[in-house]
């Protein structure tokens, strides 16, 4: 081999990993700018599906309410919980969650983040 061939191949060498190091560095810059899906999980549940609740509700109708929980805990029957997350396309992320408890087959308690949700708007709406 004489020296031209060398420098050739070592240009060839040189402009190809020149074209592979760029070309990986553009997924890091476009990486803001690319799409992103919004991902929803779990059960959405809605301010009119909570009001229905009462009380002294069997299971068969709070389900029937709310649809099935995501969580049904193997030790407390009794308990269901409803989870709700939600992360935008931006990254931000949105978490509720809803339990339901149980005595005898009877709705006795409600609570949970999207329950204070909602009494903090009504309590907003109520104060303007």
């Amino acid at each position: 081999m004489n020296f031209q061939n060398i420098v050739q191949r070592f240009y060839q060498l040189f402009l190809m990993a020149f074209c592979v190091i760029n070309t990986s560095a553009c997924i890091y810059i476009l990486d803001p700018i690319t799409y992103k899906l919004a991902i929803q999980q779990g059960n959405v549940l809605e301010k009119e599906q909570v009001d229905k609740l009462e009380i002294g509700m069997t299971q068969e109708q709070v389900s029937f309410v709310l649809g099935s929980p995501i969580i049904e805990d193997t030790f407390m029957t009794d308990r269901w919980d409803y989870v709700y997350r939600y992360k935008s396309s931006h990254g931000k992320i949105t978490e509720e969650s809803l339990f339901v408890e149980f005595k005898a087959g009877k709705l006795t308690n409600i609570g949970g983040s999207f329950l204070e949700k909602i009494k903090a708007e009504e309590k907003e709406k109520s104060s303007s």
